[in-house]
């Protein structure tokens, strides 16, 4: 798990499926810091899903 210093963007190659205890913290050049934990929950990947019904006829030259 890593964090864009720039961005802030989070990244996780491959996280394992479950609830995940993360704690981030910085620390400035004035050596005052902070953190902050949170709960971060990973589920499996479920492939999209289409629930409607298509038409099936045509009439030539309308649109």
């Amino acid at each position: 798990m890593t964090i864009n210093s720039i961005s802030g963007n989070l990244t996780w190659t491959n996280p394992l499926i479950g609830n995940h205890q993360v704690v981030v913290g910085v620390v400035d050049s004035l050596g005052l810091g902070a953190a902050q934990g949170f709960t971060l929950t990973t589920k499996t990947n479920s492939l999209p899903t289409i629930n409607s019904t298509p038409t099936t006829t045509a009439t030539p030259n309308t649109p």
